[in-house]
């Protein structure tokens, strides 16, 4: 489904990506861990479109994309939670789910997205007339989510879902990407510093340090590398 050859992108003179490929494919989760610097966050923001490559190519179920602009990407599909929530505090829950769904290209649609969105978040529903900036913080990465999933991608990308929450959020965080995974077949891509967390949720993995893809495996041959859990999971 997603494809990257390749990718450079600098920051001033300063490489943040060096020669990064990856694949995600249909119906996958795959993981993206790394410390803090590693190019995790950039990784996502090529994806989107956020920053221009230098070098490289992404493609999106065989076309390229990177040449296309930010705003048309969400409307080929990918969805972009950016870390920190980013919620529009001063519109209420519906208002900022509602936001997600202007992707969709039958606005019929619209009413079922966002019951969609209430299904996997049900404090969601409680709180749908509250302003998002009242929310717990748990609360408002559900939200986040839910405008994430809000406009039926077929690609969503999570940066950072955990951060900032308690051990039982991100439980729940956790569970309702692998729900919708397991559930609806999405295709998720994940940035996580909790490598333990994100391992264990994915079918595949990739090891980001210093703007380089260092390591590469499946979810069984991650865990058992003891070079990787001495290094990313303390272990």
């Amino acid at each position: 489904m997603l494809a990257l050859e390749g990718v450079e992108v600098r920051y001033g003179g300063l490489i943040a990506l060096r020669d990064v490929s990856l694949q995600v494919n249909q119906g996958e989760v795959v993981a993206v861990i790394g410390p803090n610097g590693a190019g995790k966050t950039t990784l996502f923001k090529a994806v989107s479109g956020v920053v221009p490559l230098v070098a490289g190519s992404i493609r999106l179920e065989g076309e390229p994309i990177e040449r296309l602009s930010p705003a048309l990407r969400p409307h080929r599909g990918i969805a972009h939670v950016p870390e920190g929530r980013q919620v529009f505090g001063d519109l209420t829950v519906e208002e900022n789910l509602q936001l997600g769904t202007v992707a969709l290209r039958d606005p019929r649609e619209a009413g079922r997205a966002l019951q969609r969105c209430y299904d996997l978040f049900p404090v969601l529903w409680e709180r749908r007339q509250q302003l998002a900036g009242s929310l717990s913080g748990g609360q408002q990465q559900m939200l986040a989510i839910g405008r994430g999933i809000a406009s039926h991608p077929r690609l969503l990308m999570l940066d950072e879902p955990s951060m900032g929450l308690a051990p039982t959020i991100v439980d729940t965080i956790f569970e309702s990407v692998q729900r919708l995974n397991r559930d609806e077949g999405l295709t998720v891509l994940i940035v996580e510093q909790r490598a333990i967390e994100a391992i264990e949720i994915c079918d595949r993995g990739y090891v980001l340090s210093t703007g380089e893809v260092v390591m590469r495996g499946t979810r069984a041959e991650l865990l058992a590398d003891k070079n990787l859990r001495e290094a990313y999971l303390g272990a």
